[in-house]
């Protein structure tokens, strides 16, 4: 679904993005913009279509990862906390060459996008300051998220979101191939202290549960954009996870 009120919409998110310390009613209007009240026809785009180049690349990178999970785990750990891609290592079983390659693909983000895998109907009922949903198909989970437009909070299942404010990506190099802006929120818990973990092996008698949600506005398609994820591992194993993006 196409919203006609689109340039309130974005001069909304303008005035909330260009401000320091946004109004929270600059916030509660946009909301009310990125979700209006009614039934909205839905894409769900859990489908993600990739080159065989880019394929075949995450294929080696995988395998290798298999063969030395312990060497992956730090690695790929290391590099969430510097914010620097790992510098090559002959460990990667691929040549340099290639592995430059992968991450010039990753960072171009040409190579992969989310395609709809079908539609499904999304309800959405404003009640004061509260935002529910109903949904088919897939979109039945959304009956567990509600939001909380007076103080920013959202809610999944049983547990609070805390709002991380305001997100925009400024380029097309993305999975959904445009620029976006909204709001997101996030949950996390863990029962041991992440800086501890810097083993596999430290991983075990391990809670941890993740949750985000993202609503944006998607500027190529005027399109509202949702992505909601959990994951929930145990003992470094995932015991529940879910990717659910889609589009009205």
């Amino acid at each position: 679904m196409v919203h006609h009120h689109l340039p309130i919409v974005f001069l909304t998110l303008t005035s909330a993005f260009t401000s320091a310390q946004p109004d929270n009613a600059v916030e509660r209007q946009a909301m009310l913009l990125l979700l209006p009240a009614g039934e909205h026809q839905a894409d769900v785009l859990t489908r993600i279509v990739s080159t065989p180049r880019m394929e075949e690349l995450t294929e080696k990178y995988k395998a290798a990862k298999k063969e030395d999970p312990d060497f992956f785990y730090q690695t790929e750990r290391n590099a969430k906390k510097s914010g620097i891609r790992p510098a090559y290592d002959e460990r990667f079983r691929m040549t340099k060459e290639e592995y430059d390659e992968m991450n010039a693909l990753i960072e171009a983000g040409s190579e992969v996008e989310l395609v709809s895998n079908g539609m499904e109907t999304l309800t959405i009922i404003h009640a004061g300051d509260k935002i529910r949903f109903q949904g088919t198909g897939v979109l039945k989970f959304m009956q567990a998220i509600s939001f909380d437009i007076s103080n920013s909070t959202a809610t999944l299942g049983r547990y609070e979101l805390a709002t991380l404010g305001f997100k925009a990506v400024k380029d097309d190099a993305n999975f959904l191939k445009s620029s976006w802006a909204g709001f997101q929120w996030r949950y996390e818990y863990f029962n041991k202290d992440p800086e501890t973990l810097e083993t596999l092996a430290d991983l075990n008698g391990l809670h941890h549960i993740h949750c985000t949600i993202v609503v944006a506005k998607i500027s190529k398609t005027k399109k509202t954009y949702i992505h909601i994820s959990l994951l929930e591992m145990e003992g470094g194993q995932d015991k529940r996870k879910l990717m659910l993006p889609f589009v009205f």
